[in-house]
């Protein structure tokens, strides 16, 4: 990239070009784009030194490599698997991981040549990355590697491929959860040498595994336990995380084992860098209307123009976005503002790229060759490739454990390097603009996971019973009770049979095809072109009814589509081509009742004043009553008038609910809006929510009542996990609902807006379009709940 700008100098530039652009503010408020800028001292390294040394071959490849220390974690991780202790890894992006794990699997096998390791990767990406480096460490092995055999196992091989990489009895494996599920576990006859020696299962970036997925890899992980039982072998576990708040929590709830040494003083050193909370700017129109609304501009146009001004000063820029499509969107404005020159270098990252293109990304960044790359959190994973100068994060990622893995790609070589935060119009963007330093003294949000959700649950039982038949003292081994008492269910419901003692599969069929790892429901419904005859797409519930009502606008790959019908009993959605430029949302009601007898604790908000919070299980009905269609750009906010459907569609499901039960309505005074109020506060806590635990906005639901009738027609706000029988999302909150309430009142406070936006108070995933949200309600009962 030739020479560039120091980070200092640099942001003194970019203060200057900047800063005092928007020209709508608040009392007390300014309009700096730059709103902090946070020094990130450089950090040497620590190191540590073997209690005994490597084999000599191991030790030598390190020579050559340059390695003459390891860091104090590597170390520390070395020492642990020698004495038979299962570990969880928890350090920083780059430093050093996966040699953590590597050395000593690669020093079992060169002393015990028939041992073995599977080593499991989220991504099939990430899996090819190690793949390269482990051969790359084989090949320094020289004489001592030749006998050792790695292999990828993914669906991307062909059957005679798969027949191959088995036959070739592979000391170390590397594949996805996916293959484990399919074939370790499935047809492990397939598979009797590797599994009878099995020493490490590795399990790489496990910080991905929650919610629905991590309560599938619970269940995957226990069921892969016992069939290695099943060929003597014990396997030692290496999980390997980004920073969260509760590693211990997360490895122990995945795997089922309690003894885990965490590891998680990191000895990798850190370059200086400049972390830089970024705003758009806000303007008011020119009128002289002084009631006109302010308008932030769009934070995706201002990232470009800062990834432009970035290029321009030689830094090396790599682009972080939440979705694929804004990666896209960024990469298209970029090209066409910028000339041909300028785009030299500059590319787009994503999934659905060819293998041979996203190798030639990762190698042209590793290389300094890429100046510049708009990407997904695709980049976010261990994947090798080098630091940069520079990330741009394009709106907060959905964690803070994403933010620092994201803002760990900054640093090359010894160079100082910049981080940028541009905030988007979301509820926890603003409450960073308003709050900057918090994004750097919070703890990390938690992990968490589900194993006793009772939809996956099922469909992992039944697996396991095709596996191998189980009794109850063998899941006494690996599950809690209640998922115990649902194998008698399924008994009971003829799923299961038993046999003197022994639950078995009783179908010919295979479970394993019905099973997704990545949802909570077996059920798909196919959605078919009626002019062509042809299945486009496929949808699951809940969003069936929510995105595929009669009447609704369905997109498939650019093309429009108007839905038909439903026909629950086909499991079919039947659409017809519409050219439109347009859009439906549809409208609906929730209610919601809990189970007798939950969990409750009061909390004192100040003296004389506290709300009870409750969690349990209970029923979601939410009923789906009509849509809106609009233009997919209004110039106005008018909304348009509700298109009533035939008859309503009603989804009735169980889920994990967590309940705020508000003092009585009368303590609360003469506030005008309450009940638009107390639903703009809902939307707050909605939104906010992945600030205490890690996930995303459509992880959870909400509703709320100002006169609930069940709690003596006190007002009711009610949060749930949106996949059926929960992933532990709202109940994670049960004790941090103090904080989410002082987030809400901080981030009301602070916004710029006059009566609501989506900054605050309006939620995109309101059933109600926003109807009847009150900004200042919300302010108003937060002010009385909060202040004395």
């Amino acid at each position: 990239m030739g020479f560039r700008l120091p980070a200092p100098e640099l942001l003194k530039e970019l203060k200057n070009a900047y800063n005092g652009r928007g020209n709508a503010r608040l009392a007390g408020d300014t309009n700096d784009t730059l709103v902090h800028i946070e020094k990130l001292p450089a950090r040497p390294a620590t190191f540590g030194e073997l209690s005994s040394p490597l084999p000599p071959s191991l030790s030598a490849a390190l020579e050559r490599r340059g390695i003459r220390q390891l860091y104090t974690h590597q170390v520390e991780s070395i020492e642990a698997l020698r004495q038979g202790h299962n570990i969880a890894l928890v350090t920083a992006t780059a430093s050093g991981k996966t040699l953590s794990f590597n050395l000593p699997v690669l020093e079992t096998i060169l002393k015990e040549p028939d041992a073995t390791a599977l080593y499991i990767f989220p991504t099939n990406a990430l899996m090819n990355d190690q793949l390269a480096t482990l051969n790359g460490w084989l090949d320094e092995l020289e004489e001592a590697g030749k006998n050792i055999r790695a292999f990828k196992y993914n669906g991307g091989l062909g059957d005679d491929e798969k027949k191959a990489v088995r036959r070739a009895r592979p000391n170390i494996l590397l594949t996805n959860p996916e293959l484990v599920h399919l074939s370790l576990t499935a047809w492990h006859k397939a598979w009797p040498e590797f599994l009878k020696n099995l020493r490490y299962i590795v399990v790489d970036e496990v910080h991905t595994y929650r919610g629905v997925f991590g309560s599938h890899i619970a269940h995957l992980l226990r069921r892969l336990r016992r069939v290695c039982a099943l060929y003597g072998a014990k396997p030692q576990f290496v999980c390997c995380s980004a920073t969260i708040g509760n590693p211990a929590e997360l490895v122990e709830k995945l795997t089922g084992l309690e003894d885990f040494k965490i590891i998680s003083n990191d000895g990798a050193g850190k370059n200086e860098r400049y972390f830089v909370i970024w705003q758009p700017p806000t303007f008011v129109g020119e009128t002289a209307n002084a009631t006109a609304e302010p308008v932030t501009r769009s934070y995706l146009e201002e990232t470009v123009d800062l990834f432009k001004m970035l290029n321009g000063y030689k830094y090396s820029t790599l682009c972080f976005s939440r979705l694929r499509r804004y990666a896209e969107t960024m990469y298209r404005m970029c090209q066409e503002q910028s000339s041909t020159r300028q785009m030299q270098g500059v590319t787009v990252y994503r999934a659905g790229l060819r293998n041979e293109e996203r190798v030639a990304i990762e190698t042209g960044l590793k290389k300094g060759e890429v100046g510049g790359v708009f990407s997904t959190n695709a980049l976010e994973l261990g994947v090798d490739i080098g630091g940069l100068d520079a990330v741009i994060i394009a709106g907060y990622p959905g964690s803070q454990m994403a933010v620092w893995q994201q803002a760990g790609r900054a640093g090359r070589g010894d160079k100082d390097a910049a981080v940028f935060l541009v905030a988007s119009q979301n509820p926890i963007d603003q409450y960073f603009l308003a709050n900057p330093t918090a994004l750097f003294n919070r703890q990390p949000e938690s992990a968490l996971l589900n194993v006793e959700n009772e939809n996956i649950a099922r469909q992992h039982l039944l697996c396991m019973a095709k596996e191998l038949p189980f009794n109850r003292a063998d899941l006494q081994k690996y599950y809690p009770e209640s998922v115990i008492k649902l194998a008698e269910k399924l008994l009971a419901e003829k799923e299961l049979v038993n046999r003197r003692g022994y639950c078995l599969y009783p179908g010919e069929d295979n479970p394993h095809a019905r099973l997704s790892l990545r949802t909570s429901t077996t059920r798909k419904f196919g959605i078919v072109n009626t002019s062509s005859g042809r299945e486009i797409g496929l949808i699951e519930p809940p969003n069936l009814y929510t995105e595929t009502h009669p009447g609704a606008i369905y997109t498939h790959a650019g093309e429009t589509f108007r839905v038909e019908r439903l026909d629950e009993r086909a499991n079919k959605v039947y659409v017809r081509p519409e050219v439109t430029t347009h859009s439906t949302s549809s409208v609906a009601r929730t209610t919601i009742k809990m189970e007798p007898n939950p969990e409750e604790r009061t909390v004192t908000l100040r003296p004389g004043l506290s709300l009870k919070v409750g969690r349990g299980r209970g029923e979601v009905v939410e009923q789906v009553y009509g849509y809106r269609e609009e233009p997919l750009f209004r110039r106005n906010s008018r909304r348009a008038d509700v298109v009533n459907l035939d008859y309503p569609l009603t989804i009735q499901s169980h889920h994990e609910l967590l309940r705020l039960v508000l003092p009585p309505r009368e303590k609360f005074g003469m506030i005008a809006a309450f009940d638009s109020g107390l639903h703009g506060l809902e939307h707050l806590l909605l939104g906010l929510l992945p600030l205490e635990v890690m996930c995303d906005p459509t992880d959870i639901g909400s509703t709320s009542d100002g006169a609930d009738i069940l709690h003596n027609a006190q007002p009711v706000i009610y949060l749930f996990d949106s996949c059926e029988g929960g992933a532990g999302f709202v109940h994670g909150c049960y004790e941090r609902v103090e904080d989410l309430l002082q987030l809400a009142y901080s981030t009301v406070k602070s916004c710029r807006c006059a009566a609501g936006c989506p900054a605050c108070v309006q939620s995109a995933r309101c059933r109600e379009a926003n109807d009847k949200v009150s900004k200042q309600g919300a302010r108003q009962i937060l002010q009385f709940l909060l202040t004395a």
